[in-house]
């Protein structure tokens, strides 16, 4: 889908990622809602299947739906019927030509904000969730917030929250255009959250060797909404960014290879 989103211009791929995020507050709100209500594991198991389902379903009919538009047609380059013409016109971006995309040229070209989401994606994923779901609340052991719902409420919920703030600035916030450098460097600044997770509330984690600082809730709640505000932005903005750096021709290539990048950012926080 951000293959195909490359086609499109910066709005519409960042409606990609704020996508990906949202479903993460509607999981995790999910998660909540079936703490509450007690239905069980085979209930709620059924549930979620049943829900999985109808979206895929749903995406599916809409994106065959979408595919017979004009306007998807434009942009994917495809040719076009005008209406109120009385043929057929091939207009559309960079028609007629044919020229070969080399891989080379392109990965030259987007190696800054290639490396800048392998560093933003396995920074998080290698602290989200392992290590952030072994943080305790402060509240006594035997009350229903530290047994059922902090870890819903104050780790999953305040990410996809913060994840999905961080995608919705990206649309709005232009000013890393042109600066991959800059880009790189505040992926890089992020490995800060890394440490400064490892020294909240982690007491039955049996190899840790830090101390305890970070055993408030709130502060915790807002370290995981910062955490996830600079994640969201910085992975949607990357996508945001690649197509004005590569040519008409080359943007579905340029997203896949970043796409890329955020599969090996995966795998190395594993």
């Amino acid at each position: 889908m951000f293959a195909i989103g490359g086609y499109f211009p910066p709005k519409y791929i960042s409606s990609c990622s704020q996508g990906i995020s949202s479903s993460g507050i509607f999981s995790a709100i999910l998660q909540i809602l079936s703490l509450w209500l007690s239905t069980g594991p085979i209930a709620t198991g059924l549930m979620y299947f049943l829900i999985g389902d109808f979206i895929i379903i749903f995406a599916f009919i809409s994106y065959i739906f979408l595919e017979k538009q004009e306007f998807f047609k434009y942009h994917m380059k495809e040719e076009v019927t005008i209406k109120n013409s009385d043929k057929s016109i091939d207009d559309t971006p960079g028609s007629g030509d044919n020229n070969s995309v080399s891989y080379m040229k392109i990965l030259f070209k987007i190696w800054p904000y290639g490396l800048s989401m392998f560093i933003t994606i396995s920074s998080t994923y290698g602290v989200f969730p392992a290590i952030n779901t072994l943080v305790k609340s402060e509240a006594p052991s035997n009350t229903e917030w530290n047994k059922k719902y902090f870890g819903s409420v104050a780790t999953f919920l305040m990410f996809s929250i913060g994840d999905s703030s961080g995608c919705i600035l990206s649309q709005y916030c232009t000013w890393l255009i042109g600066k991959p450098g800059l880009v790189l460097t505040l992926s890089i600044m992020r490995i800060i959250f890394i440490p400064i997770i490892l020294v909240c509330n982690i007491s039955d984690y049996p190899d840790k060797q830090l101390p305890i600082y970070i055993t408030n809730d709130f502060i915790y709640m807002g370290l995981m909404i910062l955490f996830s505000i600079t994640h969201g932005y910085l992975w949607s903005v990357l996508f945001v960014l690649i197509p004005r750096v590569v040519d008409s021709k080359e943007q579905e290539l340029s997203s896949t290879m970043l796409s890329a990048f955020l599969g090996m950012g995966c795998i190395a926080s594993e």
